[in-house]
């Protein structure tokens, strides 16, 4: 099981003060495999008797997402990493249909920063768009859809139904699929409940060490967020406000991503 997942997130949420979006709506180039998400406001965390949660989740919160942007319907394949990066890092290689995976978070931002380069120049997008990782409130906020149960489907206590809508460890067969294979959420977003885990862009300050290490030890490695099931995990972890963090130079199987495109005001 991924260190990252059996170590949340210490302390306080620490998404409380995660900024919102401060940019502007954007026209979503076409053929495309972005779904643009409106402005809203949401419930973000846990509530106390939802079953299996973390307290590192948080008690829910109101958080506004200020703009809308637009998300990758699907996580990154491994065929739109290769296209861009000109390597696949994958575990399970072979499909170029499955997620990419095997790549840190450092890996994940160029990516971003070498499509956005790629499109730019071949006019599919504006000179003043981007493509960025999302950060936890907009990953959660995509995830509930609109919703406030524990998945975007519903409560599912049991775990009756999360089969249908993503890969984990009860029906993967300890292995990524192609995407889009399950049902999507109410937006028409795909694996986000399960298949591989997602690295967002928020992290902990790189620069904080522990205050307890003797002098001249090295600091804190930099850690970064990611959110999703994935495929190897057990239900509760693909609970729309599951959260995990890991080292941002880790690579795993268990850890992909999916990219936001906004633009400057």
């Amino acid at each position: 099981m991924l260190l990252g997942w059996m170590a949340l997130v210490n302390g306080s949420p620490g998404w409380a003060q995660t900024p919102t979006t401060n940019l502007a709506p954007i026209a979503l180039p076409a053929p495309t495999n972005l779904v643009f998400l409106p402005p809203g406001t949401f419930r973000m965390g846990s509530p106390a008797n939802e079953p299996d949660r973390s307290p590192k989740e948080g008690a829910p919160t109101s958080v506004t997402i200020g703009r809308g942007f637009g998300l990758g319907k699907y996580p990154v394949t491994q065929g739109e990493y290769l296209a861009v990066m000109g390597t696949n890092p994958s575990y399970f290689a072979g499909d170029l249909s499955r997620p990419v995976e095997g790549v840190s978070w450092g890996d994940a931002t160029n990516y971003c920063a070498l499509l956005t380069r790629r499109e730019r120049a071949a006019g599919r997008i504006a000179t003043n768009a981007a493509y960025r990782l999302p950060t936890e409130a907009e990953r959660e906020y995509a995830c509930r859809a609109g919703t406030t149960n524990t998945f975007s489907y519903g409560d599912d206590p049991g775990y009756s139904r999360l089969a249908d809508y993503a890969w984990y460890a009860a029906n993967s067969g300890g292995m990524t699929h192609p995407v889009g294979l399950k049902l999507p959420n109410p937006w028409g977003l795909y694996d986000m409940h399960g298949n591989v885990a997602e690295w967002c862009q928020d992290g902990l300050d790189p620069s904080v060490s522990d205050p307890g290490r003797s002098p001249g030890r090295r600091p804190r490695e930099p850690l970064r967020k990611f959110r999703g099931g994935f495929w190897d995990a057990p239900a509760s972890y693909c609970r729309s406000a599951a959260r995990g963090q890991s080292v941002a130079r880790s690579r795993s199987a268990y850890v992909g991503f999916r990219v936001v495109l906004v633009t400057d005001p």
